[in-house]
């Protein structure tokens, strides 16, 4: 399995693994996969052209045989003061691939993107249904720092929200 930044030509494969992602695990992401389907090849292309050429923001993906299989992004705040914290966003391991270790290599990933970056440290948001995910992110040393009710609505059921960071050893 490879392990790389997300590059100008991957319009197609991430386009196939975000859908993938919200066909498989709909109440782990806040985007509908309406609104993901509706953005033309040439949208998908910008995605990857700007996360493949922009320091403070990426997209990671792992791929197998030519398969995109996980993937997770980083994305850094526009206002300079919350400039110190990337946010990670669309964290998702293919079912096949689940306990695999690509979870873990992914996340790995990300802290080394954000330690380049001279973040503090690295933010995300997982539903707490997802015990999984929960542990999953726990073994990687993020830990909880919030949680917030009803953070997502779907077909009339909510979805609570664990907000857990991971904090860079001080220099």
């Amino acid at each position: 399995m490879e392990l790389r930044r997300i590059t100008p030509t991957d319009g197609p494969a991430l386009k196939a693994i975000r859908l993938q992602s919200l066909a498989t695990d709909n109440a782990a992401f806040a985007i509908h996969r309406d609104q993901l389907a509706a953005l033309s090849d040439a949208d998908w292309t910008d995605v990857c052209r700007i996360n493949a050429h922009d320091d403070a923001n990426t997209i990671l993906v792992a791929v197998l045989d030519g398969i995109f299989v996980g993937m997770v992004g980083c994305r850094q705040d526009i206002s300079p003061k919350l400039q110190h914290c990337g946010m990670v966003w669309g964290m998702y391991v293919a079912p096949p691939q689940r306990g695999s270790g690509v979870g873990r290599r992914l996340l790995a990933a990300v802290r080394e993107h954000g330690m380049g970056q001279s973040y503090t440290m690295l933010k995300l948001s997982v539903t707490n249904h997802s015990a999984a995910a929960l542990a999953l992110y726990s073994r990687a040393g993020f830990t909880a720092y919030a949680n917030e009710p009803a953070l997502l609505c779907i077909d009339g059921i909510t979805y609570d929200a664990c907000h857990m960071m991971y904090t860079y050893p001080r220099k």
